[in-house]
């Protein structure tokens, strides 16, 4: 996912409650943000105190080098311990080589990937409590089953489950959503990929399942995420009932929904409010590409008159 700078101040501020005696480790969350044909991308945020003896972090962090990279590197006091020890915030992304990670059947274990990265964290800062590795333990056994069930139906394709799987978010909701639920998601989206788009065409389906809403919309124009979730963000839901699907793949652009809704009119509203937004979003592209095509006939009317 791409960074959220409300998120992170949100860790920051988290993880910087953790701080509460001189004794104290530094503290650990580390959030996967995305993947390339041969990067993997972890934003770190580390909060630890200063004390007299203390390196200076970027010094620190200098030494480290091999195959991973460190970019967009912050260091900033964010608090005080007694009025006396500084609370420093550490965020930057790490960059690791995406082939040192590749298991033998081909696909990416992002696991290792991560233990590689906190292991490299606490040769140099030492002892580290790593906030979120609960968390992360839990996404590896719902990822599981999730595969799990997936395969008893004669789905393998590792590369697209753990790219939906690591695609949901809020991160922590598919270690809590019914495996059974994650599956019929999915399987929207192998149908997704099956369809031949065109300019604005638009996939657009909804299930229902132990009272959640499954909702996924797909197209081949990249406009069409942003404006959606515009859409959604107006809405008055409670956010803790809902996940959502951010995704691209085969240049196809998907976005989706878990709603756990609580009422028959909140889940009307929902699929009301989507029906409306792909209609205005359809009109709009359409429009834009009727303008397009007149103004490539006047340019070429042009061309010909000289």
């Amino acid at each position: 996912m791409p960074k959220n700078e409300e998120e992170v101040l949100k860790n920051i501020l988290i993880l910087s409650n953790e701080l509460k005696y001189v004794s104290d480790i530094p503290q650990l969350y580390v959030s996967f943000q995305k993947q390339t044909e041969s990067k993997l991308w972890f934003t770190v945020i580390l909060l630890r105190l200063i004390r007299p003896n203390s390196q200076d972090s970027k010094e620190i962090l200098k030494k480290i080098i091999g195959p991973i990279k460190i970019e967009n590197l912050d260091c900033k006091v964010v608090g005080q311990l007694r009025k006396k020890y500084s609370k420093e915030a550490i965020i930057c992304d790490f960059c690791l080589e995406k082939k040192l990670f590749i298991r033998k059947d081909f696909s990416l274990d992002l696991y290792e990937a991560r233990r590689v990265l906190v292991s490299t964290l606490e040769k140099e800062f030492g002892e580290i409590r790593d906030y979120n590795g609960g968390i992360i333990s839990k996404q590896k056994e719902a990822l599981v089953k999730l595969r799990t069930l997936l395969n008893q139906i004669n789905i393998h394709n590792d590369f697209l489950v753990e790219n939906y799987f690591y695609s949901l978010y809020p991160s922590y909701m598919p270690s809590i959503l019914p495996e059974i639920v994650l599956k019929k998601h999915f399987q929207l989206v192998l149908r997704s990929l099956e369809i031949s788009y065109s300019f604005s065409t638009v996939f657009f389906e909804v299930q229902y399942i132990n009272l959640h809403q499954i909702i996924l919309l797909a197209t081949s124009h990249s406009s069409f995420r942003d404006y959606i979730t515009g859409e959604i963000h107006q809405l008055n839901i409670n956010s803790s009932n809902i996940t959502s699907l951010n995704m691209t793949t085969e240049e196809i652009f998907l976005v989706g929904y878990i709603h756990k809704f609580e009422s028959q009119e909140e889940a009307s509203l929902l699929i009301d409010t989507l029906t409306h937004s792909v209609k205005k979003w359809k009109t709009t592209i359409e429009r834009e590409e009727f303008q397009l095509e007149e103004d490539l006939e006047i340019n070429q009317e042009i061309l010909m008159i000289r």
